[in-house]
């Protein structure tokens, strides 16, 4: 009698559940599609339901960017009908994973020479920023990072930064020769705007007067990103 009573209690989703997991431990991660991976993961956050719709919900919600469920908000994430208070946590826990893995990346102290170098390294800085973030990173004369440092945090559109405060950073380490900009464009639109290209010209102005070039200005979104050196921007 117990046994047929357990048998009609157990979620009759857990046949589903164990396939799904058996795929993903036997190493077949590369065959699991983003709504397959959200639905496993949601596995944690709602024991006893089906998440598959739920996944594709969200997943839509972001237009089907995947990243994008991971660098949200937690209040972006309660607007999604059926999204719980717990899924909501267990997102943003692995956003802060996540982001701890590319700090820990950023504390190499890299040489850093062509511009594919540059933007995979300042693009680990932005991972789970919704707002504008400007950062400098500082190098010596042969372009090694001697560190980097938050500049200014911004609204969604728009983020002044006072060339004084690179400055007063770079001063701080004494053997900064060459100073690397970068910030990001959360909407996704990488063109320079015309603040970005007066400020990145008041910013090499200020630098110069002690002798420290700026070396690039990188702006980032997601893997994305938009080179001024590349594209005759800095003067």
């Amino acid at each position: 009698m117990t046994d047929n009573r357990e048998k009609q209690l157990e979620n009759p989703h857990n046949g589903h559940r164990r396939r799904m997991r058996s795929k993903l431990l036997s190493g077949q991660m590369d065959y699991l599609c983003p709504h397959e991976l959200l639905e496993l993961l949601t596995f944690y956050s709602i024991p006893r339901r089906d998440t598959n719709e739920l996944s594709h919900d969200i997943l839509n919600y972001f237009n089907g960017n995947f990243s994008a469920v991971f660098e949200a908000s937690p209040g972006e994430l309660k607007k999604i009908p059926g999204v719980g208070e717990n899924t909501v946590a267990l997102i943003t826990l692995i956003n802060c994973i996540m982001r701890e893995i590319e700090t820990e990346k950023l504390k190499e102290k890299r040489v850093l020479g062509s511009t594919e170098e540059i933007a995979d390294y300042v693009s680990a800085m932005f991972f789970g920023h919704s707002n504008e973030v400007f950062y400098a990173v500082f190098l010596n004369n042969s372009g090694k990072v001697i560190s980097y440092e938050k500049i200014l945090e911004g609204s969604v559109s728009e983020i002044p930064v006072e060339p004084r405060k690179v400055l007063e950073a770079a001063l701080k380490y004494p053997k900064t020769k060459q100073v690397i900009l970068a910030h990001n464009h959360p909407s996704g639109n990488l063109s320079p705007s015309g603040a970005d290209i007066d400020t990145t010209r008041l910013i090499t102005r200020a630098l110069n007067t002690v002798d420290i070039r700026v070396k690039d200005h990188i702006i980032v979104h997601g893997h994305r990103y938009y080179s001024f050196f590349e594209n005759d921007l800095l003067y």
